[in-house]
């Protein structure tokens, strides 16, 4: 039976909806452009059309895309609310809460402009005006969930979490997408973390990470069952030190890298305020590096590799980042950050065997925490999807064990330096690592929450939003003490390893 055009219409929409809520944003793009071409003009093909190119960060033809779907239907109010959403993320906050205003006049039932509302004002710490567009949302839509969310972060921030579990706890999981799904439970976990319950917290997050697992696609972030294998072979498999390492030539890139969830986000921008720094964060050593080694594997092969080859390598490498930040202002120094670098520090090594690597860290029981607790999102390539809090330590234990191993067998100019640091002294931290790095302070990096675009090339595409500097995530493990103790063992010799308080030492915390 062949369907209705509108039939296809939907589907198509549907198809492109699921591709986008996963990160899939060039799957989505295609199937969108070849519904356009169907149904020429089409605002709701437009308005997610727009909503791609606002998470690629492509923020003009994002409104430009927008404002082609109210031209063709000014009484929908789909492109209303892609415009807001556009003109939100340019910082143009009256204006995007107008459109949403007309949004909803148009279309009284749709609860998505109120959301939209809810959203910004959330972001702007306006939660008396977060609490009333949620209800306005929930009284169109109760089952709502990301209006529930809001509302339920609001109860958070009055000091009551437990009532915001509650809220949530009262929604069926059952028609929700399984990407929503992963993010309930996310969130159910963080609210009853706040309200001190803690055994249902982590039941929680186990069951976020298990439905993650489930639903992620192989194209999507790392999975640790998949590095941990991959780290400890490759551990076994260095080649011998280079006992004559060949300076390149050139200004040298500063190469960040540690464990997921370090503060990789907050430290990429803080450096990206700099004024003589460029930042790329998120981006891995391109494949064409490896692919130089044939016949050999990485990263044993790197012991054949001569200073001819190594040369049209580190070209390689160059082009790699050009293609990224276009060409480096000639007094600018490039930051290349990425957890995963230590999986690429033998071949960073041999290329640039004195450029400065940078060991960002937490304290081990801490790192493995977050990465358990915190949503790995699918479009996110420079975070790791873990099963289980087995699983995380298990992948912190393999990363270290490679990091320490390459620098027995070739010595770097390593600097470390802590997360918790920054937390608790901004200033003094960055200021540190920055003459460590013979780069002077500049006080721009004070305000790097508006840090410039041309100076931060993030792999997501679009920036992330600079977590705030706070203290509540740093020293949280002993509160899941009774979870984390089969491995103090494990991670005991790491901090003291890095200087931090051993967990065999600390007391259980409730």
């Amino acid at each position: 039976m062949i369907s209705s055009p509108a039939t296809q219409r939907l589907k198509l929409l549907q198809d492109a909806q699921e591709h986008l809520l996963r990160g899939r944003l060039p799957t989505a793009w295609n199937i969108l452009d070849r519904a356009l071409r169907s149904t020429p003009g089409d605002a709701a093909i437009l308005s997610l059309m727009a909503q791609i190119q606002r998470q690629r960060g492509d923020l003009p033809l994002s409104e430009k895309l927008a404002r082609m779907a109210i031209a063709a239907h000014p009484e929908d109010g789909q492109g209303h609310l892609a415009l807001g959403h556009t003109l939100a993320k340019q910082g143009r906050s009256s204006e995007a809460e107008k459109c949403w205003q007309q949004a909803a006049i148009l279309d009284p039932t749709n609860p998505e402009p109120h959301l939209s509302m809810a959203q910004l004002a959330e972001q702007e710490k306006r939660y008396i005006e977060a609490e009333s567009a949620a209800d306005r949302a929930l009284s169109l839509k109760p089952d709502h969930l990301q209006a529930t969310m809001i509302r339920a972060r609001c109860d958070a921030m009055r000091n009551q979490p437990d009532q915001g579990a509650k809220r949530l706890l009262k929604l069926s999981t059952a028609s929700m997408l399984p990407a929503q799904r992963v993010d309930y439970y996310f969130e159910l976990g963080h609210l009853q973390q706040d309200a001190r319950r803690y055994q249902q917290a982590f039941e929680s997050y186990s069951e976020a990470n298990r439905l993650q697992h489930l639903t992620a696609q192989p194209s999507e972030s790392p999975r640790a069952e998949q590095l941990i294998p991959q780290l400890a072979q490759w551990s076994a498999a260095l080649p011998p030190p280079n006992p004559t390492p060949i300076a390149a030539p050139g200004k040298q890139p500063v190469f960040i890298m540690g464990y997921p969830r370090s503060g990789f986000t907050l430290l990429s921008q803080m450096l990206a305020a700099h004024p003589r720094l460029v930042v790329m964060s998120g981006y891995r050593l391109p494949s064409s590096l490896v692919e130089r080694l044939a016949p050999h594997s990485y990263p044993s092969g790197l012991a054949q590799l001569d200073p001819p080859t190594l040369a049209a390598m580190r070209q390689l490498y160059f082009k790699h980042v050009q293609r990224i930040i276009g060409a480096l202002p000639a007094p600018a120094t490039l930051v290349d950050m990425h957890p995963l670098h230590i999986l690429d520090l033998p071949m960073i090594q041999r290329l640039f065997p004195h450029a400065a690597i940078i060991h960002l860290t937490r304290h081990p029981m801490d790192a493995a925490l977050q990465c358990f607790i915190r949503h790995t999102h699918a479009h996110d390539p420079a975070t790791v999807m873990v099963r289980s809090l087995h699983e995380a330590v298990a992948l912190y234990v393999a990363m270290m064990n490679l990091l320490n191993a390459s620098l027995r067998l070739q010595p770097a100019t390593l600097h470390t330096l802590r997360y918790e640091s920054i937390v608790e002294n901004m200033p003094m931290a960055v200021q540190t690592l920055l003459t460590r790095l013979n780069i002077p302070w500049d006080d721009a990096i004070h305000r790097y929450r508006g840090v410039p675009m041309r100076r931060l090339f993030n792999a997501q595409g679009s920036l992330p939003e600079a977590p705030p500097l706070h203290s509540r995530q740093v020293a949280l493990w002993p509160v899941f003490h009774s979870y984390l103790r089969p491995f103090i063992p494990l991670l005991d010799p790491y901090a003291h390893y890095l200087g931090f308080t051993k967990p065999s030492t600390v007391a259980p915390r409730r």
